[in-house]
């Protein structure tokens, strides 16, 4: 389902199916409450089950990386990459982070550490040499490399904004450039979650429509 038809659902089940001309203005806010419900879903999935279904993840593509200075995460001596812009902000899962997969584009993925024990990783007998990856900030970070040149990574995950990781996929990133593709993007929701999704938005209409301007003259006008 496409993450406008979602927005629009929400909205008509607000209005009891009468919708109001004046919608534009509440969208980013309608898309925020449901990637909001959308994350109590997910946690609430890996919370009982551990598991996650391959709908929710959001694939971005090939992340540019480039080289930086080993000094940025006290590891001297290795090869660093780091992924050349801020990735999205990936969900928190059971205390762990959303990310599914961080490796080659189209290959095998890397291994996982955390920033606080990289720079004793590379010192380890059987593993010193494998290539690593962590998160600091919002950059990924790439431990001995297979290919100091390596140019492009695969990242994919549950993200908080998923508008955001589809731009972040579909826009030209790796120019700088910004853009925004709107919503009529697959929104990373299994479908048969939909429906609850829908009921926990309705049943606490009290929480969320005090975020939502209410449209009384139906005028078009973008009022708040």
């Amino acid at each position: 389902m496409l993450a406008s038809e979602l927005i629009f659902n929400i909205k008509n089940l607000k209005a009891g199916g009468i919708q109001s001309d004046d919608e534009n203005v509440s969208d980013h806010q309608v898309a925020f409450i449901i990637n909001y419900y959308r994350a109590k879903l997910m946690r609430q999935q890996v919370m009982k089950h551990n598991h996650y279904d391959l709908q929710d993840i959001q694939d971005l593509g090939r992340v540019e990386v480039i080289q930086t200075d080993p000094h940025e995460c006290d590891c001297p001596g290795a090869c660093i990459l780091r992924t050349k812009l801020p990735i999205p902000s990936s969900m928190e899962l059971n205390k762990s982070h959303g990310l599914t997969f961080v490796g080659q584009y189209g290959g095998m993925s890397f291994q996982e550490e955390t920033w606080q024990s990289a720079p004793w990783s590379t010192y380890a007998p059987y593993t010193g040499n494998k290539t690593k990856w962590f998160i600091k900030g919002q950059y990924i970070y790439i431990i001995n490399p297979t290919d100091p040149s390596l140019k492009y990574i695969n990242i994919q995950g549950l993200f908080e904004d998923p508008k955001e990781a589809n731009e972040f996929k579909t826009c030209k990133c790796d120019n700088g450039l910004v853009c925004n593709v709107g919503f009529d993007y697959e929104y990373p929701l299994s479908a048969h979650l939909v429906d609850t999704l829908n009921k926990m938005i309705m049943d606490s209409e009290i929480r969320w429509t005090t975020l939502l301007p209410q449209d009384t003259a139906n005028d078009s006008l973008d009022t708040n």
